[in-house]
């Protein structure tokens, strides 16, 4: 990611999880609101955040980080724990293929 702002809207409860370039991790804070649609016509804030190079957003949902067996707050750790490590940019920007882990 290119240094620069992130605009970021949030509908539910979950946060975007995010890791520094330095490899640590945590939730991103983010205004939100209730789920889409409930209810209809809902307005959400929008927030800015600062990316450096070497920052790795991940939204998201709650289906990815929680079920019966697993508390949400395991999930989103565990969602931060696992994921890749940036690829540092080359002097003529992120490379073109996919594999940054």
């Amino acid at each position: 990611m290119e240094e620069g702002t992130a605009r970021l809207v949030r509908a539910g409860p979950l946060h975007p999880v995010i890791r520094h370039p330095d490899g640590s991790t945590g939730e991103l804070p983010v205004g939100g609101g209730p789920p889409l649609g409930v209810p209809a016509g809902q307005e959400y804030p929008m927030t800015e955040a600062g990316l450096v190079p070497g920052t790795l957003p991940a939204l998201v949902t709650d289906g990815l980080v929680e079920s019966a067996a697993l508390p949400v707050e395991e999930g989103c750790a565990g969602c931060a724990t696992r994921s890749p490590r940036p690829t540092p940019p080359t002097p003529g920007g992120w490379p073109t293929n996919s594999s940054r882990t």
